[in-house]
C-alpha cells in the first residue's frame, strides 16, 4: 500500500514549508518560480489553459489548487501574488489533509 500514496500527499510537508517562507517573507530565491506555478493554476481555473499542458515538476500542486482551490482563485491578485495568495494555497494545503 505504499506505493498507493499519491505525490502530492509526499510532497505536501515540503510545499507547506515553501510556502510557509513566503508568507513569512522568506524564500526570495524560489518566489518566481512558485508564482509561476500559482499562475499556471490560476489558467487551468480558469479555463485559460488545459491542465495537461502544466509543467511535470508541480502537476500535482496544480491539480490539487485547481480541484480545492475555490477560495483561493475567487480573489487572487495575479498582478500582486503576495502573503495573501500564500497563506490561501496554506488553508488549501491544510483542507486536503483533512479530506
Amino acid at each position: 500500500m505504499y506505493f498507493a500514496q499519491s505525490k502530492a500527499e509526499f510532497n505536501t510537508p515540503l510545499y507547506v514549508s515553501i510556502f510557509s517562507s513566503l508568507a513569512e517573507g522568506r524564500g526570495s530565491s524560489y518566489k518566481r518560480e512558485i508564482n509561476s506555478v500559482l499562475l499556471e493554476a490560476k489558467k487551468v481555473y480558469d479555463g485559460d489553459m488545459e491542465i495537461y499542458a502544466v509543467r511535470n515538476d508541480y502537476f500535482n500542486l496544480v491539480s490539487l489548487l485547481v480541484n480545492r482551490g475555490e477560495s483561493l482563485f475567487t480573489h487572487f491578485n495575479e498582478s500582486d501574488i503576495n502573503t495573501t495568495e500564500y497563506q490561501g494555497v496554506l488553508d488549501v494545503l491544510a483542507e486536503s489533509q483533512r479530506a
